[in-house]
């Protein structure tokens, strides 16, 4: 091990930084939930819940602005979509038919593979929104049942 980077540097020679891991922590559950309002991370505190809301009003207005979030979150998926198709379908195959007098065989099995894999890629990236837009709409859907059963009750 003559010559090699790491030879006689220890951990002990590089100081640790002291770190606040609580408010490191925080900090970063008000970011995600400042940027994702929606999400169920992190796990929502007892005091969140909509049963501890009494008034009627206030879950109407929460149970509207839900669905007005909701709206809005899908129809900029569905926006969004086709954008995020042609970014996938359409480069790969494009190449290969602009290059096809030119490419050698094993190229086709490397645009073959890189096909695949943006294909599984869309597949995770168009999954994690279709699932933040059902959970809007699930969460609207919650809120306009618990303003419809404090209505039913008053």
């Amino acid at each position: 091990m003559t010559g090699s980077f790491h030879s006689g540097v220890s951990k002990l020679d590089f100081p640790r930084l002291p770190t606040r891991v609580g408010s490191l922590r925080r900090r970063w559950h008000k970011a995600f939930r400042r940027f994702f309002p929606l999400s169920r991370y992190p796990p929502a505190r007892s005091g969140d819940s909509l049963a501890v809301v009494d008034d009627v009003e206030a879950l109407r207005r929460r149970a509207s602005a839900l669905r007005a979030e909701a709206d809005a979150l899908t129809e900029t998926y569905r926006r969004a979509t086709w954008i995020r198709f042609t970014l996938v379908f359409f480069p790969v195959p494009f190449v290969v038919v602009l290059l096809r007098l030119q490419i050698e065989a094993w190229h086709y099995f490397v645009a073959g593979g890189a096909y695949l894999l943006f294909s599984a890629l869309l597949y995770v990236w168009d999954g994690r929104e279709s699932d933040r837009c059902d959970a809007a709409v699930r969460a609207a859907k919650d809120a306009e049942t618990a303003a419809a059963v404090s209505l039913n009750r008053a």
